[in-house]
């Protein structure tokens, strides 16, 4: 026979366990955010922000808003997958998570978006 109780009970406190975890998750993902913001607020005086969307994340100037990459949490939080340029990126801690930012923060994709928003670096020869 099946015992159904202990079944859903395991499987609740499994739940409790995973949202704890995602909790975690989420706030070192604002964490990263946080210090690449302060980082954006230097270079451009504030007037650019990345923030994290429900399925991505966005890079806002003014009114305007540009999805720079697909950002998708897992359950338990980690891994996080980020997607870009037919790319897919997991990452399993904080750590991971910066640098594979960094990384993707350094592709053409993205450059060609702040330059859009924000118009070509000055010390570029035309």
């Amino acid at each position: 026979m099946n015992d159904f109780r202990a079944t859903i009970l395991a499987a609740r406190r499994d739940a409790a366990v995973a949202s704890v975890e995602a909790e975690k998750c989420r706030s070192e993902v604002d964490a990263v955010l946080l210090e690449l913001n302060d980082q954006l607020a230097t270079e451009f005086h504030g007037t650019v922000v990345v923030i994290r969307l429900p399925a991505s994340l966005a890079v806002v100037y003014g009114s305007t808003e540009r999805e720079l990459c697909g950002l998708t949490l897992g359950v338990r939080g980690y891994p996080i997958e980020l997607r870009y340029a037919k790319r897919t990126v997991s990452v399993y801690d904080q750590e991971s998570l910066a640098g594979a930012l960094a990384e993707f923060l350094g592709t053409i994709e993205v450059g060609a978006i702040f330059n859009e928003l924000l118009g070509a670096p000055k010390d570029v020869p035309r």
